[in-house]
């Protein structure tokens, strides 16, 4: 009997980033102790998907090929937000369109599904009121002003003896579409 594995298509931050969002967890834990986010890599997750290993090598394949068509994108997360149990990092409008636009169309291309992206960081998942009362109260109007380079779409492999998911795999962005097209922007002076 063959296994299934489960993996995620994700943004990854840089470190700097990262480290950050890392540290609002921390907060947020020593507040509330031990919540089911407090150790995972922060991200924006693009879709999950479960499949037997041997399949594995085309869905790379088709992730790569996705990505040798998009750009790069300068995003920015700038402030934090909620669903019913969930507290997180935000991107701005701006991110948020380009972003779900590439994850919208990956899911498409590689799975042939559609989603409705809704791009996040999460800082703590699965609170009940009183946790995500706290996590408001620790983080509501905290300036955030993350900018950061997007240059890869990341393929993460679930660890069952961690726990987590960890990177098996990264995808540049190398699509060219006036990125850095300087002849193109000279027109407009």
């Amino acid at each position: 009997m063959k296994t299934e594995i489960t993996y995620s298509v994700v943004f990854l931050f840089p470190e700097e980033i990262a480290r950050q969002i890392r540290a609002f967890k921390m907060d947020l834990k020593t507040v509330i102790n031990w919540f089911p986010s407090c150790h995972s890599d922060p991200h924006m997750t693009i879709c999950e998907f479960v499949i037997e290993r041997e399949r594995l090598p085309y869905y790379m394949a088709r992730l790569r090929t996705f990505c040798e068509k998009y750009p790069p994108v300068y995003a920015r997360m700038d402030g934090t937000g909620t669903f019913p149990t969930t507290y997180f990092v935000k991107p701005d409008d701006y991110t948020m369109s380009v972003l779900g636009r590439y994850a919208e169309a990956l899911v498409r291309y590689v799975f042939g599904r559609k989603i409705n992206w809704n791009g996040h960081a999460t800082i703590g998942r699965k609170l009940n009121p009183v946790e995500l009362a706290a996590a408001k109260a620790l983080f509501d109007g905290m300036p955030i002003d993350f900018r950061f380079l997007c240059d890869s779409i990341y393929l993460r492999e679930f660890d069952h003896s961690l726990g987590q998911f960890r990177v098996i795999d990264s995808f540049r962005l190398s699509g060219m579409d006036n990125f850095n097209d300087t002849s193109k922007q000279l027109t407009l002076f």
